[in-house]
């Protein structure tokens, strides 16, 4: 190998590297970088500066031989010359508190009786009924770290919905008149929109897109009404930089979003079909773009399929001209 790699370290989090006799420091913004060893082992504690949530330091490796990298602790995407490190900084797990908390209550109709419906934050979810008629009783929702209750008529019938709040997003519970779940369904949002139970959910996109999924019911439970990609619950982020744009181009040509796509294609290529270009390009769930610098209207972009810790992409380059996609070819 001509020369070594140079090793870039990123976090969603401030945290320091603790090398033997050294340190390196990064942020969400400001990656780390050091040279990889020809060979041998490259081994670090990290250290997350982040005071909300708490973590716990957690140590990695990196092996070399040659100026290659064999094995990782780290999810790394080789591009020859340069390796991106992604650290996650391992949360630190509490004692749930066992002591059972009052969310929010409401009136239900039970079968043929009213009842009182309360919501408990019980390690995860939990809702008590107390029936007017016949013994009280509970129902685990499991995972949640809050939440409310409300009633919806859906015309078929007057159900319970629990808006859950978890770590990641919300939970959308749907509960019959019998305390059944015919609905459970996460997002980064949920609500009942125009009466149609409905959950948000955002999509692998540097844009900002969101699915937004709708459902009904129906003699056989809940179905899914209409299903919606767009910008629902935040504005568009538009891409600013060739690097964006071509982010952009590979994660919805492989979402399926047409608009936002072709609309980054010109000349030649803005005629070129869906097929055509998936065709071209294979295979791949995530793409991500070269992180040294380049000639000026250029974009060399990696396409992969995720699961694998060390990533070796298809490398294809971008012609950019006035901000639009003019050639693509694979290296």
């Amino acid at each position: 190998m001509d020369r070594l790699p140079t090793v870039i370290f990123r976090s969603p989090a401030h945290c320091m590297l603790l090398f033997p006799g050294s340190l390196l420091e990064l942020s969400p913004d400001v990656p780390a970088l050091t040279p990889a060893p020809a060979s041998g082992e490259m081994a670090f504690t990290v250290w997350s500066m982040e005071p909300v949530p708490a973590s716990i330091p957690a140590l990695h490796r990196l092996r070399f031989e040659n100026g290659l990298v064999k094995d990782s602790t780290l999810k790394l995407i080789d591009w020859g010359d340069a390796l991106e490190a992604f650290i996650e900084p391992l949360p630190l797990m509490r004692a749930p508190d066992n002591a059972p908390r009052l969310l929010d209550s409401c009136g239900f109709a039970y079968k043929d009786a009213r009842a009182k419906a309360e919501l408990y934050l019980d390690g995860g979810l939990r809702i008590a009924f107390a029936p007017e008629r016949g013994e009280a009783f509970s129902v685990p929702l499991g995972e949640g770290t809050g939440g409310s209750l409300r009633t919806v008529d859906l015309g078929r019938e007057v159900m319970l919905a629990v808006l859950g709040e978890t770590e990641h997003g919300m939970r959308l519970i749907m509960l019959d008149r019998n305390a059944e779940t015919l609905l459970d369904e996460e997002g980064s949002f949920a609500d009942i929109s125009d009466g149609s139970p409905t959950i948000v959910r955002s999509l692998p996109s540097a844009r900002g897109l969101e699915k937004r999924i709708r459902f009904e019911l129906s003699p056989r439970g809940f179905v899914k009404s209409g299903e919606e990609t767009g910008f629902f619950t935040h504005p568009e982020r538009p891409p600013e930089t060739d690097a964006d744009r071509a982010l952009c181009f590979f994660e919805e040509l492989a979402l399926g979003f047409e608009r936002g796509w072709r609309g980054l294609l010109s000349g030649g290529l803005s005629g070129t079909g869906e097929e055509e270009l998936r065709g071209f390009l294979g295979s791949w769930s995530k793409a991500a773009v070269y992180p040294m610098e380049e000639p000026e209207g250029t974009v060399t972009a990696g396409l992969y399929e995720d699961g694998d810790t060390i990533i070796r992409p298809r490398r294809f380059r971008l012609v950019f001209e006035d901000g639009a996609i003019s050639d693509l070819f694979e290296l």
